[in-house]
């Protein structure tokens, strides 16, 4: 599973193995997340300096994207729940 978050708050989570592209829009910022073939990447920012779309494909548990200006965070998620603060992921 793939979580994004926008804000720290969660937007939605995904399975890996279904292919789909996310539109993230906020406060006139957008992001593009694709899904594909078990991996997520950012395609496309309307960000200054492109670091989220530049960044490598992820895939594997614990693996983040991070899109500072636009306050998004898209992190792959264990196969097995963990706890942290009370919150189950």
């Amino acid at each position: 599973m793939v979580e994004v978050r926008l804000d720290r708050e969660i937007y939605g989570v995904y399975p890996l193995f279904e292919d789909k592209t996310i539109m993230l829009e906020s406060n006139g910022a957008y992001n593009e997340i694709s899904i594909v073939d078990g991996t997520v990447r950012v395609t496309s920012a309307d960000c200054k300096d492109q670091t989220c779309v530049n960044q490598k494909e992820i895939s594997l548990s614990g693996e983040t994207i991070i899109c500072l200006p636009n306050r998004v965070t898209i992190t792959i998620l264990s196969k097995e729940q963990t706890k942290l603060d009370g919150v189950s992921y």
